[in-house]
């Protein structure tokens, strides 16, 4: 049998360019002990069962590498609530960025103060 003629063809993928970029930073976790919590009901400080609970303890004093978060940089996505060391109320809670990352031996919950954003570009980590 025959095959039937076909006329030659070439295909081309175009390269469309994406308005979300992702880029690494570098985060410090700065928080004083306290705890932090997502705001749920729009009502100030963490009210318990109505608020969303993330984690407590006090910011681990490293700088991390964040992937995935946008060109513009971090923002505020959480509330941190500072404590004394009995676990009282110091002051009111502020905005901070809220992110996860492994450390061996320490939390994943990471918190960076916006009020006090130490966090840069890292152009040299991937994503």
């Amino acid at each position: 049998m025959k095959k039937q003629y076909e006329k030659p063809s070439m295909s081309i993928d175009m390269f469309e360019a994406n308005e979300y970029i992702a880029a690494c930073w570098s985060i410090s976790c700065n928080v004083p002990r306290g705890y932090g919590y997502y705001e749920i009901n729009g009502i100030k400080g963490y009210q318990r069962g109505e608020d969303q609970y993330i984690d407590q303890g006090t910011g681990c004093g490293t700088t991390h590498t964040a992937s995935g978060i946008e060109a513009t940089g971090p923002s505020a996505n959480a509330m941190w609530q500072p404590t004394t060391r009995k676990g009282e109320n110091k002051g009111d809670p502020y905005e901070v960025f809220y992110w996860q990352a492994r450390v061996p031996g320490k939390s994943s919950n990471h918190f960076s103060k916006v009020s006090d954003a130490k966090w840069d570009p890292n152009p040299n980590a991937s994503n």
